[in-house]
């Protein structure tokens, strides 16, 4: 019996070790580490005044001269809009251009 046991445990640490191993294995890449999310992350600005958003957005003839993609978010929140959501994938670099 207590041979049993250990031949057990054995084969069940065994299978818990091939297991684990092929979970790493084929681990799908979550969206919030591939490249492209990366890169639109990259280029995210925070805006802490309107000033500031006034300077970003306008030329020098007070004309509009980008256009604007925003998200209102608490700090509670940032995780989830970051890792989440992936703000602003996948609305970022849509142009032609692939620019945004």
């Amino acid at each position: 019996v207590g041979s049993s046991t250990s031949s057990t445990s054995s084969s069940s640490s065994s299978s818990s070790y091939q297991w684990h191993f092929q979970r790493q294995q084929w681990r799908t890449v979550q969206l919030k580490d591939k490249l492209e999310v990366k890169q639109a992350q990259a280029r995210v600005l925070h805006v802490v005044s309107l000033d500031q958003l006034r300077t970003i957005m306008l030329d020098d003839n007070d004309r509009l001269e980008r256009g604007l993609l925003i998200c209102f978010y608490t700090p509670k929140l940032e995780e989830m809009v970051t890792d989440k959501l992936v703000f602003p994938y996948p609305f970022a670099g849509m142009s032609p251009q692939h620019i945004w």
